[in-house]
């Protein structure tokens, strides 16, 4: 079985990861700080040394680090940015350079937020870093194709149950609010295109079994505004559409700056996943059911 080290399992995808493939690979899972209420092996150690890490590296030797590890919390990267810097763009340098003198295969989680243009876009259409959490990650994806050959960057935007006590995934949050009959606000002018979580990691297993490399867009069709995304989820869940609000990202002044459209083209990606029921956003929508 094949070994992966893993960062961010503590995390709503990292836990995930570990949920869907523990079966399928051997992981250990790299902790800053406490240790984490999981049966998964895992080891505390300082992440941004790394020479601690090179060493558990040279007693593990792990085939592939699997980086998930990162703040996604656009306000307070904008608030706290050298802090952030430090989690979102040092931490990758730092790995990416240990699997360049190890030779190991390097998987970089990205985001769709990259985009902002009126169409599907592809992985070479033209990015716009809107905010800070997007510039850590541009610069990482930049860093990673600039120093290794064997690597897969995945810009994606999930969604699904999180296993994570203190984090809600944007489903979580629909559904739980709806379900307290609670009135949500969502906006009917930001667009975009996400995968059920536990779809996605199948398409990590698919993509590290056929030792695909490169850089990839993985979400599903058709695109929808984050209003109608809630609305079909209520609709899927019979739970209350009607408390769920319009609202407008441009009338909200009081956050950063955020891309309106991020549409990813899929065409990358379905040359080598060729299930259409894969990437079907109803089909995606259904596994909520589960």
């Amino acid at each position: 079985m094949t070994k992966i080290l893993t960062t961010g399992s503590a995390g709503i995808l990292g836990s995930a990861i570990l949920r869907n493939l523990n079966n399928r690979y051997i992981f250990l899972n790299l902790i800053n700080k406490k240790k984490i209420n999981i049966k998964y092996n895992q080891t505390k150690t300082n992440i941004f040394n790394k020479k601690k890490i090179d060493k558990l590296i040279k007693g593990y030797r792990p085939e592939i680090i699997l980086h998930c590890a990162a703040i996604t919390n656009i306000e307070s990267c904008e608030k706290y940015k050298k802090k952030f810097k430090k989690i979102n763009y040092d931490l990758t340098k730092i790995l990416v350079n240990l699997c360049k003198k190890n030779n190991i295969r390097f998987i970089f989680i990205s985001t769709d937020q990259v985009y902002s243009k009126n169409y599907y876009q592809t992985e070479k259409s033209l990015i716009n870093c809107y905010n800070y959490y997007t510039k850590t990650k541009f610069f990482s994806e930049k860093y990673i194709q600039n120093n290794l050959k064997n690597f897969l960057i995945l810009r994606t935007n999930f969604f699904g149950k999180s296993k994570v006590k203190s984090r809600l995934s944007f489903s979580d949050f629909i559904i739980s609010n709806l379900m307290k009959k609670k009135k949500i606000y969502l906006f009917d002018d930001v667009i975009f295109n996400p995968i059920n979580i536990d779809n996605f990691c199948k398409a990590i297993s698919y993509l590290i079994d056929k030792n695909i490399r490169g850089l990839y867009n993985i979400g599903s069709y058709p695109a929808t505004s984050k209003y109608k995304f809630g609305i079909k989820i209520s609709k899927k869940l019979n739970l209350n559409s009607k408390l769920i609000i319009s609202d407008s990202l441009l009338k909200r002044k009081n956050l950063s700056d955020r891309p309106l459209d991020m549409r990813m083209s899929l065409s990358g990606i379905k040359k080598i996943i060729k299930d259409k029921n894969f990437f079907n956003l109803n089909k995606n929508l259904s596994l909520l059911k589960n």
